[in-house]
């Protein structure tokens, strides 16, 4: 029995691992703008525009109801029986297929897919098809599997069943174990998906891997009450116990800790619950001799701490711009330098110009090619236009450029801007770069003296 007992601590630490970085949410919810199954889909907030920009900032990825418009012309129809069959549909950048196992149905149905044309108003970026006989149902596993021209990685995937008035929306059931657009069918209705805007993504993968986090731990929970049971009762418990439980492990990493990773450019907050996950699945991964689950790309410190950065700059960021105080960045800098040693450099100028940004007045050129020009951002790209041509800058305090202008010239080259005495002060952008002008090649070095004129404009 003590060899028992020590595997009773040896699994209630496994289970310690599939609940740790969870936020106390059960799961069972869904995330704003994806109503629970069987129920009308919730109306986005307020303050949400209606049609996510490009970007994906904010936003619903889908706004209920839907004005379907129908591409009556593209649908396909296919009799399928008792022994199962396909039926695929071809509709805007989309193939639906869909596979109906032997015994699904109990007689020979015709079943057709029209692709839908438009969902209307705030809603350009979802696909789908509508399947009749509508309100047909199915007795075996059947599933629709949705390829686009363009992948859309699984944790951008928004998943959805509509009716075929559009009136309600719900989640639909996904195939978790597949990265592919594949839905279970459980009866007719419309199937589509959308890629989910930055704000909705990272709501909809938390509910995502909050939901597959409770159900592996309801997994190992009935794992381990099987085994206590037959300890209690002095009986052989399952040879097979430690197997499935490592299974289980790996499934956690895949299907949790990595989604919630791959997810971690959404917001600061999304990247410290996926690393917070990540750090206690490598702690027990340790602890236990847990197999990773992926050994040929294991996680790694440097590696999970790597995803912290860009999202929690860009926070820090947006923070030192509305307080207008680049101490702020600085001590994000230095922070995270204390976790990942060399990752920023630490340039109080450069701070200074992106929480605090300023306007110049930029005086030079090279040769024919002169200007003084009010620049209202640095930072951000900028051009310079003269009588013969323009030069288009990146931004930033070193970059590139690219110049065009008369006589077909074309030069393309790097610059650097200096502030010896802070950016309060004036200061100098030098350019060197090479190209050609009426066929002739050639190169040159562009000097400017930039003074501060206020705030950016």
């Amino acid at each position: 029995m003590r060899t028992r007992a020590v595997l009773a601590i040896v699994v209630a630490a496994l289970v310690a691992v599939l609940v740790a970085g969870c936020s106390g949410s059960s799961g069972t919810g869904e995330p704003e703008g994806v109503a629970p199954t069987g129920t009308a889909a919730a109306a986005p907030s307020s303050d949400a525009g209606s049609t996510p920009p490009e970007d994906g900032p904010s936003g619903p990825a889908i706004t209920p109801p839907f004005a379907l418009e129908l591409e009556e012309s593209t649908a396909s129809s296919a009799r399928i029986g008792p022994g199962g069959g396909t039926l695929e549909v071809t509709g805007p950048g989309t193939t639906y297929r869909l596979d109906v196992p032997p015994g699904a149905l109990l007689e020979t149905v015709k079943i057709t897919g029209v692709p839908v044309a438009a969902f209307g108003d705030g809603n350009t970026a979802a696909l789908g098809v509508v399947f009749q006989p509508s309100g047909l149902s199915f007795l075996g596993d059947v599933t629709l599997t949705m390829t686009t021209d363009d992948e859309i990685p699984v944790d951008r995937q928004l998943l959805f069943e509509f009716s075929d008035d559009g009136e309600e929306v719900v989640a639909a059931d996904a195939v978790l174990d597949d990265a592919g657009l594949v839905v279970h069918v459980g009866h007719f209705s419309g199937y589509g998906f959308a890629d989910l805007a930055d704000s909705v993504r990272e709501r909809w993968t938390g509910w995502r891997t909050e939901r597959r986090e409770a159900e592996l731990q309801n997994g190992v929970r009935d794992l381990l009450g099987a085994e206590r049971m037959n300890q209690l009762l002095g009986l052989e418990g399952d040879p097979d116990l430690n197997k499935k439980l490592i299974e289980a492990a790996k499934k956690y990493e895949n299907e949790v800790v990595r989604r919630r990773l791959a997810n971690a450019d959404t917001s600061c907050d999304a990247a410290k619950k996926a690393v917070a996950s990540a750090l206690g699945l490598m702690r027990q991964q340790a602890l236990l001799g847990l197999p990773s689950a992926n050994p040929d790309d294991p996680l790694t410190y440097a590696g999970v701490l790597g995803v912290l950065m860009k999202p929690c700059e860009k926070d820090a960021i947006a923070r030192c711009k509305a307080a207008r105080d680049p101490r702020i960045l600085l001590d994000f800098w230095s922070g995270a330098n204390t976790l990942l040693p060399g990752t920023f450099v630490i340039d109080s100028t450069r701070a200074d110009l992106v929480c605090d940004p300023k306007a110049y007045q930029v005086v030079g050129g090279l040769q024919s090619f002169q200007v003084s020009e009010e620049v209202c951002n640095v930072m951000e790209p900028f051009s310079l236009d003269s009588d013969i041509g323009s030069m288009e800058l990146s931004g930033g305090l070193s970059g590139t450029y690219e110049f065009t202008g008369d006589f077909d010239a074309h030069y393309t080259g790097t610059y650097s801007i200096s502030f010896p005495h802070g950016p309060r002060k004036p200061g100098t952008m030098t350019g060197h770069g090479s190209g050609t002008v009426a066929g002739q090649g050639g190169s040159g070095t562009e000097k400017f003296t930039l003074t501060p004129i206020g705030p950016a404009c």
